[in-house]
């Protein structure tokens, strides 16, 4: 199969470029990347040529040539929409096509958790299936935007899902990487976490996030909507300290009033993602990605 990839040299593009062309998966991929990035042309890595106004007719065409077209929308909103626009406008061909929206799990950060039974009931988190009711911080409005135009574009011979991912980490990090980087400096001041950190992340190792999507590809669900965050439900607190004690000097402080406000005023965004109290329900009845049947 020809797939198409955005941003083929960024975190998430560089693990399904890794993972879509092994030997085992023989699928091509050919795709775009940002000016000056250096592309490794590896078995399987077809045409890959960078955003640019000068390019954007050629990516245009092979975006339609391509069987499946993969966008992660973190930083490249604009693209998404421009990608979806030409997939909505072109007539359908008598082959199918496929088209994977990888959004963020923050489309549900302000989603209001649903009054339980009895006082005692605790809540096991959201269930992927009520997505129509997902609410996100103003910050996010364009994941949410985003999603439900992906799956609107969905018609005969046009397949579309969302995966909505949790924190990423692994492969160099992304939004994790300060605190990897801080804690490989061996920095003795130890690394600091906002607030009192007892707020759940949803997460995911991009790895796994690469194997949804290729399993979406191959085996495509029934659903067009699929969280996807493992089964650990660890507190920013645990996960800050983990990467201290394995990393780093083993200290972990919380950051309260100007120090905490310092880091929202630092990266706005990041600091809103690690502030976030999502809990999803990950029972294979009640999430596409645990009935899958992933080797994590």
């Amino acid at each position: 199969m020809k797939v198409f990839v955005n941003d083929v040299t960024g975190h998430v593009g560089a693990a399904l470029v890794e993972l879509l062309t092994r030997e085992e998966n023989g699928h091509e991929v050919v795709g775009c990347c940002k000016p000056g990035a250096t592309v490794k042309k590896a078995e399987g890595v077809g045409t890959v040529l960078e955003e640019t106004e000068a390019n954007a007719e050629a990516i245009r065409a092979m975006i339609l040539g391509a069987e499946a077209v993969v966008f992660s929308a973190q930083g490249n909103v604009q693209a998404t929409v421009a990608a979806m626009k030409t997939l909505r406008e072109h007539k359908p061909e008598a082959d199918e096509k496929t088209f994977v929206l990888i959004s963020s799990a923050m489309s549900w950060s302000k989603t209001p958790q649903p009054k339980q039974g009895g006082e005692e009931e605790e809540f096991g988190g959201f269930r992927e299936e009520n997505y129509t009711s997902r609410r996100p911080n103003i910050k996010f409005q364009d994941f949410k935007t985003l999603e439900t135009k992906a799956m609107s574009i969905a018609r005969e011979n046009l397949k579309a899902f969302v995966v909505a991912p949790g924190l990423l980490y692994g492969r160099g990090e992304d939004q994790l990487h300060s605190f990897f980087k801080q804690s490989w400096l061996c920095d003795k001041s130890g690394l600091g976490i906002p607030g009192n950190g007892d707020n759940v992340l949803p997460m995911m190792h991009v790895r796994d996030l690469a194997s949804v999507v290729a399993k979406v590809l191959d085996s495509p669900p029934e659903t067009p909507y699929m969280v996807a965050v493992d089964k650990a439900r660890n507190t920013l607190s645990q996960v800050i300290k983990a990467i201290s004690e394995r990393l780093g000097v083993g200290k972990a402080t919380n950051l309260q009033g100007e120090a905490a406000q310092q880091l929202l005023l630092d990266d706005p965004t990041t600091a809103l993602v690690l502030q976030t109290n999502l809990v999803f329900d990950t029972s294979e009845d009640a999430s596409a990605v645990h009935g899958m049947g992933l080797e994590w």
